[in-house]
């Protein structure tokens, strides 16, 4: 049966010519669930926003794979923090009470990376100017840069908006003085959201800044 409410008209016409006509109107009590998601797939936190697109439904429940639920039609963007795979479920329910649940949808949250350059070249070109650590799903990162000497001349430490915001060293001390070319040493310390820890024991080592255009 139709999902919404819908005219049906039946015409017949008799061998003399004669026409008659009649209508029937359907209520549909027939509960379509439906929905689309967006983002699929990222790293965390993984903000996720969804759209209802069911038909002829009063009453919901989202399942959003993680243990927690919704009953609102259209529920508050639903924020995945722990790496992995992620199972979504609407059930919705007409006035006269039919129930009909869609298929799950996945979601995955990127597990935690670290991927270190060990060259980098601030001479303003707007291409690799800043020494910056690729990564995904971190909770935290510490990162210091040391001269030859063993002196700190950066040093970074963030989490949240402010790991999401930073930049990574552009080659300057005190944010100001440019570095000297030469060779530098990192060290960095991160923390995953899937509880994956990255010391400096391993991400440690040498880095070459480089100005020549």
């Amino acid at each position: 049966p139709p999902y919404e409410d819908t005219w049906y008209y039946l015409t017949v016409t008799d061998s003399m010519g004669c026409t008659d006509r009649a209508s029937l109107f359907y209520e549909s009590i027939v509960a379509k669930a439906d929905f689309e998601l967006d983002p699929e797939t990222g790293e965390a936190p993984l903000e996720v926003s969804f759209i209802n697109n069911s038909q002829n439904t009063v009453e919901y429940k989202w399942h959003f794979g993680d243990d927690s639920t919704s009953i609102l039609e259209l529920p508050n963007p639903h924020t995945y923090y722990i790496p992995g795979n992620y199972y979504v479920i609407l059930e919705a329910r007409s006035e006269a009470g039919c129930l009909d649940i869609t298929d799950s949808v996945k979601i995955f949250v990127e597990p935690s990376s670290l991927d270190v350059p060990n060259v980098f070249t601030p001479n303003g070109d707007g291409y690799n100017d800043n020494f910056y650590v690729a990564a995904k799903s971190l909770r935290s990162i510490h990162v210091k840069i040391m001269n030859r000497d063993g002196r700190k001349i950066y040093d970074f430490k963030g989490q949240g908006d402010e790991l999401r915001e930073w930049k990574g060293w552009d080659g300057k001390v005190g944010g100001s003085r440019y570095a000297a070319p030469g060779v530098y040493y990192y060290i960095i310390e991160a923390l995953g959201w899937d509880d994956v820890e990255y010391r400096s024991q391993i991400y440690h080592g040498v880095l070459h800044l480089i100005r020549e255009k």
